[in-house]
């Protein structure tokens, strides 16, 4: 659907729920995002190297007065309302969660808001890896700041919506989602460093490439599990290495040759963990460089460097991830291909020519079709701009 038909939408949304002036109709969008290398990593304060896409979440509403707050999605055919001053998780209304949890720590900086009506509409797949979530965050965090005129640092308002999908949805997420929703440029990467939250861009020409998304259709179930245990290895892990290393406060600040040595009283599975977490953050410094020079080819590389430590040392792969992998890997004009996300579901990430994408998809999908049954999805993406306020025509 084309932007002019989703603001349409959204308007008419608002109509039947107020008298709507459209002078004062603010409409905010944040955008989803691919991440190129950096898996597993932000959350073990490591590197990561995302960019925000072409998809996107919009949201539109006015001020009211009062402090009653009513949201309408579009997507999900649902409307919730509450005052400004008793915001509660409701697990009747999962999707709400997200954009109460922003209003919420808004109020717990001390922002002085009132109350809105707002609909919302996103056209990111959810449950595909691409932070649908993190979207609506950084959107209605957008909207926030123009409905009420506040001034807030970008990487402020990022932090702050990790802070909502935290303390107030419940997520344990790390910063990358946001940070690529929020900071995003086009044609540009977000090189993080989830450390001190500091980041630089990164040119973002793939010059007659593109990144193809392929969405495996995998139940989410298994991904939220298995990242949990995952954090929890990684701190099992850095608590380990603490009472022999003292100096290390995260697996960031070890080094492999640090890691031979301690490889006995880690164990193996905690020593593999740590294997990836650290040759991962390399893969990144090696990815930002290769993109800075316009190789291509040495990212492709990378990719898969990266999906065989993903597969191997963190075990967070699975059959349908690693055969749309292999599978894309065999066929001529795809450069570099890996799981991308928690794993167990989600997405591949492919770095392709650009006149071979209809021929990719197309043997992919029915090779994938035929072995396991299953649709999967292509997103053709494109480094956008991140969060931004649209002036739609009245």
């Amino acid at each position: 659907m084309i932007l002019e038909s989703r603001l349409e939408e959204l308007k008419e949304c608002l109509q039947d729920q107020v008298d709507l002036d459209r002078e004062k109709l603010i409409v905010a969008r944040a955008s989803g995002r691919a991440n190129i290398i950096g898996e597993h990593t932000d959350y073990n304060q490591g590197l990561v190297l995302p960019i925000a896409v072409d998809r996107d979440v919009l949201v539109a509403g006015v001020v009211q007065e009062g402090d009653q707050v009513t949201l309408h999605s579009l997507d999900f055919q649902d409307q919730v309302s509450f005052g400004l001053k008793n915001i509660v998780y409701d697990p009747a209304h999962p999707w709400a969660n997200y954009a109460k949890g922003v209003v919420q720590v808004f109020k717990q900086k001390g922002c002085t808001l009132s109350g809105f009506v707002a609909a919302i509409q996103g056209n990111i797949p959810i449950g595909a890896g691409m932070s649908s979530s993190a979207a609506l965050e950084v959107a209605v965090a957008t909207f926030l700041e123009e409905a009420f005129g506040l001034r807030i640092d970008p990487r402020e308002v990022a932090l702050w919506c990790v802070e909502a999908e935290n303390n107030f949805v419940g997520v344990n997420c790390g910063i990358m989602d946001q940070f690529a929703s929020k900071l995003g440029k086009k044609d540009q990467a977000l090189f993080i460093d989830c450390r001190d939250h500091s980041y630089e861009y990164v040119p973002f020409h793939l010059e007659g490439h593109k990144v193809l998304l392929v969405d495996s259709k995998l139940g989410r179930d298994l991904a939220s599990t298995e990242y949990n245990i995952r954090r929890a290895e990684c701190e099992e892990a850095l608590n380990l290495l603490k009472s022999q290393l003292p100096e290390v406060a995260s697996l960031r600040e070890m080094s492999l040759v640090q890691l031979q040595r301690m490889e006995k009283k880690l164990g193996e599975k905690l020593a593999k963990r740590v294997r990836h977490v650290l040759s991962e953050n390399q893969r990144v410094l090696k990815a930002k460089e290769a993109l800075k020079k316009g190789d291509l080819g040495h990212l492709g590389r990378l990719l898969v460097q990266s999906h065989l430590s993903l597969r191997g040392d963190f075990e967070v792969s699975c059959p349908e991830l690693d055969f749309l992998v292999e599978s894309g890997l065999k066929m001529e004009g795809v450069l570099g291909a890996r799981m991308m996300g928690g794993g167990f579901g989600g997405c591949t990430i492919n770095l392709v020519r650009e006149e071979a994408i209809e021929r990719i998809m197309d043997e992919l999908g029915q090779g994938y079709g035929r072995r396991f049954g299953l649709v999967p999805e292509f997103y053709v993406c494109e480094a956008s701009q991140g969060a931004s306020i649209l002036k739609p025509s009245k």
